[in-house]
């Protein structure tokens, strides 16, 4: 029989945790002394850092901070690693491969949870929209609403994910049970041919695979999984192990410092574009369509802390008990994960 789609969240969550919990006993990189920042005062811990990508539009800041010469500025040197997903990011920050990496909430959230490391958000990465994400299907489906989703076969990107997280919760305001879905996990890239050659039903699509899905007319959407209960929620952001975070101060107040001012760039749509274009490999024709949500400059705890809510609606976070209403769901605070903005840089301070 089928395990129901619970228990595949479940799953899913656990196998990655054990994989953390297997390498949490591998040692971290060590902060190494090098040349100083061009600050007068302090030297950086280390000046060379490894920082996990993926290809989604949510890493643009960062190589926004490299081309534009911020983290230089700061006297860091930065080297993007290509991870496969957030899960991997998680897991490769934890066995000491990176130094900052960006992943979906739930596996920072999950790993704190279960205690496999403790982490620290050191910036945020971006916030839903309309049109970043949704559920799509063949153009010639019989499928035309969410309840004709049941007993579907449905991709995610992947179980316990913030893409099928918010997928559940939206079909919850349509009358749809998540469970009475047949989740299938699928790469981002494999999604369009998945849904098109009839291996699934319908997929859950993030950009910029939305807007490259409907240029190629094979495919529409039915419904948005940034709305209602979802609407504009967090959906990744930048994390550091606290052990790092607490060696190595002025190296992350460096980091958090460059790509403030790189979200400020964000707003100039042509160079995100070249971003997109050049780094992430997407057409020119979908870089100009692209939906782009907003890349957020600080970290809020009570917009943050709704993916943690999420996740224990759907029984990945254990629940507070009491429930209060109006109050966080999860048991996990997030509030004490977030790294505050750091200090001006010490050589645009007024000299005595």
């Amino acid at each position: 029989m089928r395990q129901s789609p619970r228990m595949h969240r479940l799953a899913f969550a656990a196998a990655i945790l054990t994989l953390m919990t297997g390498l949490s006993g591998c040692g971290l990189l060590d902060g190494s002394s090098g040349d100083p920042s061009p600050a007068p005062i302090g030297k950086m811990e280390k000046t060379k850092v490894k920082v996990g990508v993926f290809s989604i539009v949510d890493v643009a800041p960062l190589y926004l901070a490299i081309e534009n010469g911020y983290f230089k500025a700061e006297g860091l040197d930065v080297e993007p690693i290509t991870a496969a997903g957030g899960p991997d990011v998680v897991t490769k920050l934890v066995a000491g491969e990176l130094d900052f990496g960006i992943s979906s909430y739930p596996a920072f959230f999950g790993a704190q949870a279960k205690q496999v490391a403790s982490f620290k958000l050191v910036s945020d990465a971006y916030q839903a929209c309309d049109g970043h994400s949704r559920v799509m299907v063949k153009q010639d489906s019989p499928i035309t609403q969410a309840t004709d989703l049941v007993g579907k076969k449905v991709a995610v990107s992947g179980r316990g994910t913030i893409s099928d997280l918010a997928a559940s919760s939206v079909l919850g305001t349509f009358g749809v049970d998540p469970t009475k879905l047949q989740w299938i996990e699928i790469r981002f890239p494999d999604m369009e041919p998945s849904v098109q050659n009839g291996n699934v039903d319908a997929a859950v699509f993030g950009e910029p695979f939305v807007t490259q899905a409907e240029q190629n007319k094979g495919i529409r959407a039915i419904f948005d999984i940034a709305s209602g209960p979802t609407n504009e929620i967090a959906l990744s952001g930048w994390g550091a192990l606290d052990t790092f975070v607490k060696t190595n101060p002025r190296t992350v107040a460096a980091f958090q410092r460059a790509m403030a001012r790189a979200v400020d760039d964000t707003q100039d749509r042509p160079r995100l574009e070249q971003i997109f274009t050049g780094k992430l490999k997407i057409t020119p024709m979908v870089a100009s369509l692209v939906t782009i949500c907003r890349y957020p400059k600080t970290l809020e705890a009570r917009r943050i802390q709704r993916p943690a809510d999420l996740m224990a609606e759907f029984g990945l976070l254990p629940k507070r008990h009491p429930v209060v209403p109006g109050e966080r769901l999860a048991e996990l605070d997030v509030a004490g994960m977030l790294l505050p903005p750091p200090p001006p840089a010490p050589w645009v301070t007024t000299s005595k």
